[in-house]
């Protein structure tokens, strides 16, 4: 599960009780606490409600929880608060964004970890196509999908190709995100 800063800095804004919320999450992952970083992402999303529909914390918040619960192995909480975000992502960013991009490669990684080879094919498909016009950065996590779903049906020419395109894609990412190509290699 990526830092759940990712999404948006709780520093950008000025809700002392949701970056409070926020930073304790990310304190609890970090720690691998999963069930501390619900309780205290469910804070953060009920919080978020309150700034309104046009605001991303709300989807932010959900899409952390979101992750958090495909990280612990609760997959039908995961996708349906993955869903919810995603629907949010989408209301704000149109079909663009970096977290959008995000939303659709959660997705997709929940998909495979289900067994859904052909949903999760979609969603790091779409994932991809969003990421166009986005830096080359947020191109790496659905690449690792889609090589990931190749190595599952024997393509290895296919995942080869997959790997090496998020390799290229994550020279210029954060150091986490290099390491992470390295370690699906």
């Amino acid at each position: 599960v990526a830092s759940l800063l990712a999404v948006g800095s709780p520093s950008a804004n000025g809700d002392e009780d949701w970056n409070r919320a926020l930073n304790a999450a990310d304190s609890a992952l970090t720690k691998g606490d999963y069930k501390e970083a619900q309780r205290r992402l469910t804070s953060a999303v009920k919080r978020a409600a309150s700034f309104g529909p046009a605001d991303w914390r709300s989807a932010g918040a959900e899409f952390n929880l979101g992750n958090v619960h495909l990280a612990s192995g609760a997959l039908d909480q995961a996708a349906a608060t993955l869903d919810k975000a995603q629907a949010k992502y989408i209301k704000l960013f149109s079909a663009k964004g970096g977290p959008l991009i995000a939303s659709h490669a959660a997705l997709g990684q929940l998909a495979l970890v289900r067994g859904e080879l052909p949903k999760a094919k979609t969603k790091f498909n779409e994932a991809l196509t969003a990421a166009q016009t986005h830096p080359d950065s947020l191109r790496v996590a659905p690449l690792l999908g889609l090589a990931s779903i190749a190595r599952i049906q024997g393509e290895w020419t296919r995942a080869e190709t997959h790997l090496a395109a998020a390799e290229q894609s994550a020279r210029s990412a954060p150091k986490e995100v290099q390491a992470r190509v390295q370690v699906e290699r």
